[in-house]
C-alpha cells in the first residue's frame, strides 16, 4: 500500500465555471493525464467520470460536487468538480469552504459570464487563490485578450498570463520557460518543449512582460533587478508568482482547448507551484 503524501503535497482545488464553459471536459483531460482514470470520459457522450448521476449524463451538466484524486510530480491533487449552472450554486458554496484554491474556467470566446461572477463572489468570501484556465481557444471568435481584458473589467481581478495559446500550431508559449510546448500522441498526452521561435516570441513579450512586472510587484528583492533590465531564473519567478497568487494580488492565467487536448498539463503543474497545501 502506498504511503499518503504529507499534507505540504496535497492540493485541494476545485474546478468551477460559468455552465457550459468546459469545465467537466477539463477534469477529464486532468483524470486523464495524472493517470487516475485510463481513458476520457467525454461530457456529449454522456461518460464524464465526475458526472456519475442518471441526471447529470442526460443532460450532459454537473449537478452534485464530485470529489477525486490525482497524483502529479509527487503531489496529490485532490479534484473538486462542481456544478456550473446556476440552480445548483449552492453546491459550489458547499464546496469552497473546504477548497484551498480554485481553477476557474473560461469559455474564449465569451470571456467572463454570469455564474463565473457568482464563482467569483463565492471564492473571494474564502479568499481562494485562484488560476484561470481560458478554454476553447479553438474555436472561432476566441480571444485571449479579450478574455483577460474580461477578467479584469468584470471581476476586478489583476490576470497574469502564464501561457499564449497557438490553436493552430496545436501549442502554448510557455512565458516563465520561455519555451514553445507541443502537445503529440492521440490524447495530447505527450509534452514536446522546444525553444520558442524568435518570430513567435516577439508577438508574446508583451506578455513575458507583463509576467516580470507581477512578478517584481510580489518580491521587492526581484523588482530592481527586472527594472534595470536583469532576466530572474524560472525558479525565481515561480517563487515569486506563487507569493502573489496566494495574497490574491494577481491570478495566473492559461490558454489552451481541453477538447483538443491542448494546454492541460501546465495548469496541472501551476497547482502544484502556485496553489496552497493544505497547512
Amino acid at each position: 500500500m502506498s504511503k499518503p503524501s504529507p499534507l505540504s503535497h496535497v492540493r485541494n482545488i476545485g474546478v468551477a465555471a460559468h455552465v457550459d464553459a468546459g469545465k467537466t471536459t477539463l477534469t477529464e483531460r486532468i483524470l486523464y493525464y495524472t493517470g487516475a482514470s485510463h481513458k476520457i470520459g467525454e461530457v456529449h457522450d454522456g461518460a464524464a467520470h465526475m458526472d456519475y448521476m442518471a441526471e447529470e449524463q442526460s443532460h450532459g451538466i454537473t449537478i452534485t460536487s464530485a470529489v477525486t484524486k490525482a497524483p502529479w510530480r509527487d503531489h496529490v491533487l485532490q479534484i473538486v468538480d462542481t456544478p456550473g449552472h446556476v440552480d445548483f450554486t449552492i453546491e459550489v458554496e458547499r464546496s469552497m469552504r473546504v477548497l484551498d484554491g480554485c481553477i476557474l474556467v473560461l469559455d474564449g470566446v465569451r470571456g467572463v459570464e454570469p455564474q463565473t461572477e457568482t464563482v467569483w463572489r463565492q471564492r473571494s468570501r474564502f479568499n481562494l487563490p485562484v488560476l484561470f484556465f481560458i478554454n476553447k481557444m479553438d474555436r472561432p471568435g476566441a480571444d485571449f485578450e479579450h478574455s483577460l481584458a474580461s477578467i479584469r473589467k468584470r471581476l476586478g481581478g489583476d490576470p497574469v498570463a502564464i501561457t499564449v495559446p497557438l490553436p493552430d500550431q496545436h501549442s502554448v508559449v510557455h512565458l516563465i520557460d520561455k519555451t514553445l510546448l507541443k502537445f503529440t500522441g492521440e490524447l495530447g498526452q505527450e509534452v514536446v518543449s522546444e525553444s520558442c521561435p524568435e518570430g513567435v516570441w516577439q508577438q508574446v513579450s508583451g506578455y513575458r512582460e507583463g509576467l516580470l512586472l507581477a512578478a517584481a510587484e510580489a518580491d521587492e528583492a526581484l523588482a530592481d533587478r527586472v527594472l534595470s533590465g536583469d532576466e530572474p531564473d524560472s525558479g525565481e519567478l515561480w517563487a515569486a508568482l506563487r507569493r502573489g497568487t496566494l495574497a490574491g494580488r494577481f491570478f495566473p492565467c492559461f490558454g489552451g482547448s481541453a477538447l483538443r487536448n491542448l494546454g492541460v498539463q501546465p495548469v496541472l503543474d501551476a497547482a502544484v507551484e502556485l496553489l496552497p497545501a493544505p497547512l
